[in-house]
């Protein structure tokens, strides 16, 4: 558009605009792969108001803005109540983000598994310690 249409009165003709085109994906669809990346397509696709997205776009280069991303933290701090705000800006895409998430509900079962195991280890090793104190004690009273 080389010009604006203007009113009479030299404004702006805001009836006169072409409706605003919201940008088609540039990558190619890519569909979800996983629960979590379908979790996060179902409500991206709810609030940008489309058909069909792919794993690989970017929220903001298909029609999304900060507002949108509010939205989109509310619907999804259901299922991840650790997830950030500043999450959904650093991880743009279905992909990155569900990738992100999964990573950051993975750890804590890891750390819960290495923690019991670490706590077998060190009741273990402390059962160890005992039997070894009682074999030296007995050791010592038969020799007195």
């Amino acid at each position: 558009m080389e010009q604006f249409p203007q009113t009479p009165n030299g404004k702006v003709d805001r009836k006169a605009l072409p409706a605003p085109s919201i940008p088609s994906s540039v990558v190619p669809y890519a569909p979800p792969r996983n629960q979590a990346e379908e979790k996060i397509a179902a409500i991206w696709r709810q609030v940008l108001n489309r058909q069909e997205i792919s794993i690989h776009d970017s929220f903001f280069e298909v029609g999304g803005h900060s507002l949108l991303v509010v939205q989109v933290h509310h619907l999804l701090s259901s299922d991840y109540p650790s997830l950030k705000m500043v999450d959904l800006f650093t991880y743009p895409s279905i992909h990155s983000l569900a990738n992100y998430l999964l990573q950051q509900t993975s750890p804590s079962l890891h750390t819960t598994e290495t923690s019991s195991l670490s706590q077998e280890n060190v009741t273990q090793a402390r059962g160890s310690k005992r039997r070894q104190s009682q074999a030296a004690r007995q050791q010592r009273n038969q020799k007195l």
